[in-house]
């Protein structure tokens, strides 16, 4: 059995209504340990939305392609 990995960039989650890290502006800062142990009530509120925005994402081509891939390896 032959092992695959796909190297993908933001664009595949982009592709499915999930935003980059760039167009959430200091998302990435505020996900950081120090946030949280500063501010945890607000750390888990952005979770928490940035949660539910993976949640109802859908598979777009590129995942519907990679998973066929898969299956064939």
């Amino acid at each position: 059995m032959s092992k695959v990995v796909a190297l993908t960039g933001a664009g595949i989650s982009k592709a499915s209504g999930i935003p980059t890290f760039e167009e959430l502006g200091d998302l990435r800062q505020k996900l950081s340990r120090s946030y949280f142990e500063n501010c945890p009530i607000k750390f888990y509120e952005i979770l928490k939305k940035f949660k539910d925005t993976v949640r109802i994402a859908k598979p777009n081509k590129a995942h519907i392609a990679l998973a066929k891939y898969d299956k064939r390896v």
